[in-house]
C-alpha cells in the first residue's frame, strides 16, 4: 500500500504540469505577432511508476505527470526550401529594381529636356542634316545641325555619367551588404554559444534558436545559405552548428566562431570595348579577412570572374541567381559594362560614319572632320574643335565651317548622305572612295537599328527579371504559408489548449482537496487531534 500522502504528490505533480502547460500557452499567445517566433509545445509525460508489493507479485502504480520538455514546432525541410527560394526571390527582385532604374536613366537621359532619350536626339540630328540638304546655304539650318549635334554629344555624356553613378551606387551597396553579412555572422555565432551552453545543462533554448533562425532567414536574402547540424560527439546533449554561404559551401559560422569577409579595391585594368569598367575606376572585391582562420587555409575571393577584376586564390561561388549580393555583382560586373560598351560602340559608329562622309566634301579640306576623331566613346564624343575649320560652338562663326556638299558645289550631297544614316548605309559616288560596308557588318542595317536592338535587348533583361521575380514571389508565399501552418501561432488553437489545461488543472486541484478531506477525516475522526 502507498501512504495517504502519495495521492497528494500525484496531485501536486498534476498541478505543476498543467500550470507549466498554461505558461507555454501564455507564451505562445504573447508572441503570436512576433517575427520569427515558432509555436512552442509543452510535452507532458507520465512519471516513473511506484512499485508496491501485491500478493504474489509486484504492482506498478502511476506516480503522476511531469512536463518533460518544451519543443518548437519547426519543419527543417520547409526552412531549407524557403531559404533557397528566398535567395532566388531576392536576386530577381533586386535585379528587376536595378535594371528598371538603369532603363529609366536610359530613357530620360536627354540634354534636350525632351525626356525621350538618345533615340529622339539621334533622330533630331539626322533630321537637321536632312533640312540642311534641302537648303545648303541656309545659315539657320547649319545652326540647327550644330545645335542638335551638341545635344547628341551631351546626351551621350549624360547617359555615361548616369550609368557610372549607377555602377558606383551598386558598388557601395555591395560594401554595405558585406558589412551586414559580417554582422549577422557575429550575432549567429554569439547565439550559438548561448544555445550550446544551455543545451549542455539539458535545457532546450527555443527562443534563442528562434532568434538564430530569424537571422539566418535575413542572411538568406543577401546570399544563399546552408545549415548543418549534428550531435556533438563529446556531449550528446549539444548540437554542433555550421552555417555555409554560397554554392561553394564556404563556412561563415562554425559553432561559436564567426569568419569574416572584407572588401578591397581591385586593380584598375583596361578591358575590351564590349565589357569595360565604367570610368576606369577600381571596384570592390570581396575576400575572406586574413585575420580570421580559413578552413582551407587559403585567401579566397568572392566576386567577379571578369578579366577586368583581380583574382586571388580560389574563388568561392556565391551561387548563381541567388541573393541580392550576387545580383549586384552580376549587374555591376556584366550588365552595366556591357551596356556602356554598346553606347561606346554606337558613339564610335556615329563618329566614324559621319566623318567618313563629311571628309569627302573636299572643301574646306578632305582631312577636316565633323566629330573629333579621338572621341569614340560615350564619355568623349565631341564636335571637332581643332584644325582650320572647327565646327564646335566655341565660336559663332563656326557654323559657317559646316559643309553640306561636295567640293563646295552646294548641292547638299554630303548633308543628304549623312541624313540617310538614319535608315541605312548610303554610298558616296565611287570617285569619293568612301565605303561603309565595314561599319555595316558591325552595326547591321543602320545605326538606329543597332541602338534599337541594344535598348530592346536590355528591355528583355528587365522583362525576364520581372517574370522570374513574380514566379519566385509565388513560391515564397506558398512556402511561407507552409511554414506558418507548422510554426505559426493560432489564437483559436491556443485558446482550446488553454481551456484543456485549465480543466485539467481544476481536476487536479479537486484531487488535492478530496485527499485533504480524506486526511481530515482520518485526523479528526480518529481523535488524533488530541
Amino acid at each position: 500500500m502507498t501512504s495517504t500522502f502519495f495521492g497528494l504528490e500525484i496531485g501536486r505533480r498534476a498541478l505543476n504540469a498543467q500550470q507549466g502547460a498554461l505558461d507555454v500557452t501564455a507564451h505562445n499567445v504573447s508572441n503570436a505577432n512576433t517575427t520569427g517566433y515558432s509555436r512552442q509545445i509543452a510535452n507532458l509525460t507520465a512519471t516513473t511508476p511506484y512499485t508496491i508489493q501485491a500478493p504474489g507479485r509486484e504492482e506498478s502504480l502511476g506516480s503522476g505527470v511531469a512536463m518533460d520538455t518544451v519543443t518548437r514546432a519547426r519543419d527543417k525541410f520547409v526552412d531549407l526550401q524557403l531559404r533557397n527560394e528566398t535567395s532566388k526571390q531576392q536576386y530577381w527582385t533586386n535585379r528587376e529594381t536595378n535594371l528598371t532604374s538603369i532603363q529609366s536613366a536610359m530613357n530620360e537621359a536627354s540634354s534636350s529636356g525632351s525626356g525621350s532619350g538618345l533615340s529622339s536626339d539621334m533622330n533630331s540630328f539626322w533630321s537637321a542634316w536632312s533640312d540642311l540638304s534641302s537648303d545648303p546655304q541656309n545659315s539657320g539650318s547649319r545652326a540647327v545641325v550644330q545645335e542638335t549635334a551638341v545635344t547628341l554629344t551631351d546626351t551621350f555624356h549624360s547617359i555615361y555619367n548616369q550609368l557610372k553613378t549607377e555602377q558606383s551606387n551598386i558598388d557601395t551597396d555591395i560594401q554595405d551588404q558585406v558589412g551586414q553579412i559580417n554582422t549577422y555572422a557575429k550575432q549567429i555565432a554569439a547565439l550559438t554559444q548561448q544555445i550550446q551552453e544551455a543545451q549542455s545543462t539539458g535545457d532546450n533554448p527555443n527562443d534563442l534558436m528562434d532568434n538564430r533562425d530569424n537571422l539566418i532567414d535575413n542572411l538568406s536574402k543577401i546570399v544563399s545559405v546552408n545549415v548543418k547540424e549534428s550531435t556533438d560527439s563529446a556531449n550528446p546533449k549539444v548540437t554542433d552548428f555550421e552555417l555555409d554561404i554560397g554554392s561553394g559551401s564556404q563556412v561563415l559560422v562554425s559553432n561559436d566562431k564567426a569568419y569574416q569577409l572584407k572588401t578591397s579595391s581591385s586593380v584598375p585594368t583596361n578591358t575590351s570595348t564590349d565589357n569595360p569598367s565604367i570610368g576606369g575606376n577600381s571596384f570592390t572585391n570581396i575576400t575572406w579577412d586574413a585575420s580570421y582562420y580559413l578552413p582551407d587555409g587559403t585567401s579566397s575571393l568572392i566576386g567577379s570572374s571578369d578579366p577586368g577584376y583581380a583574382q586571388a586564390g580560389t574563388s568561392p561561388s556565391l551561387g548563381a541567381q541567388t541573393g541580392t549580393l550576387q545580383s549586384d555583382i552580376d549587374i555591376r560586373n556584366t550588365d552595366l559594362p556591357t551596356l556602356v560598351g554598346k553606347y561606346n560602340s554606337l558613339a564610335s559608329g556615329i563618329v566614324s560614319a559621319v566623318n567618313a562622309i563629311y571628309t569627302q566634301a573636299g572643301t574646306p579640306t578632305p582631312t577636316d572632320n565633323f566629330f573629333d576623331s579621338t572621341g569614340t566613346t560615350a564619355s568623349t564624343i565631341a564636335l571637332e574643335s581643332g584644325g582650320s575649320y572647327p565646327v564646335d560652338p566655341s565660336s559663332d562663326t563656326n557654323i559657317n565651317n559646316i559643309v553640306a556638299g561636295i567640293s563646295g558645289s552646294g548641292d547638299g550631297t554630303v548633308a543628304s548622305e549623312i541624313a540617310n544614316l538614319a535608315t541605312g548605309w548610303p554610298m558616296m559616288p565611287a570617285s569619293s572612295g568612301v565605303n561603309l560596308s565595314s561599319l555595316q557588318s558591325t552595326y547591321g542595317t543602320s545605326l538606329g537599328s543597332y541602338y534599337d536592338a541594344a535598348v530592346s535587348g536590355f528591355g528583355v533583361k528587365v522583362q525576364e527579371a520581372s517574370g522570374m521575380k513574380n514566379g519566385e514571389d509565388a513560391l515564397v508565399t506558398n512556402l511561407t504559408n507552409q511554414r506558418d501552418a507548422v510554426s505559426g501561432v493560432s489564437i483559436d488553437e491556443e485558446m482550446t489548449n488553454m481551456i484543456q489545461y485549465q480543466k485539467s488543472y481544476t481536476a487536479a486541484a479537486r484531487v488535492v482537496t478530496t485527499i485533504d478531506d480524506m486526511l481530515n477525516t482520518i485526523v479528526t475522526g480518529l481523535g488524533i487531534t488530541r
